[in-house]
């Protein structure tokens, strides 16, 4: 990656004032600047020293999203919104988290809510678009397998009932 003079400002300010919370920016400019091996592992650093950080976390959660440790994200979201519930990024991250692990309940809830405290949000209301949508087509095809098994077991029964 090319060279950010701002990662670079930040990181001798940084080495200057190692208990300080700059890492919070270092690590928003890392994510922001691609590198998210390097914002998690900063920001974890000093989320050590500043547990209570709310800023870091998020910064951390997003990193995290990006690459794919929904796992993980979902915790430091969940963390943040505990410490500060009507976050509405925080809020809608989780919501992104719960869909993509698969909790669409959770998710739906959870984009309700943020759509509680952001009206009108097109990114929020697509989303939950999007878990509505999934939930109903699982709810078809779950008609749809039943159906299919009831068959099945029709056709074995008649098979099972030929004599040769």
């Amino acid at each position: 990656m090319a060279s950010n003079p701002r990662i670079e400002d930040l990181r001798k300010r940084l080495e200057r004032e190692p208990g300080s919370r700059l890492f919070a920016q270092l690590a928003e400019e890392l994510r922001k600047d691609g590198d998210l091996e390097e914002a998690i592992r900063v920001s974890r650093e000093g989320l050590q020293k500043h547990p209570a950080y709310p800023s870091a976390r998020m910064t951390l959660g997003r990193a995290l999203l990006d690459t794919g440790d929904l796992v993980a994200a979902r915790i430091e979201f969940e963390t943040v919104l505990k410490g500060a519930p009507d976050n509405i990024l925080a809020s809608r991250f989780l919501g992104e988290c719960l869909e993509g692990l698969g909790d669409l309940a959770g998710a739906r809830d959870r984009f309700k809510a943020t759509l509680a405290m952001a009206p009108g949000d097109k990114v929020v209301t697509a989303h939950l678009q999007d878990v509505y949508e999934f939930i109903q087509r699982r709810s078809d095809w779950k008609k749809i397998e039943k159906i299919v098994d009831k068959t099945m077991y029709n056709l074995n029964l008649r098979e099972d009932c030929i004599i040769s």
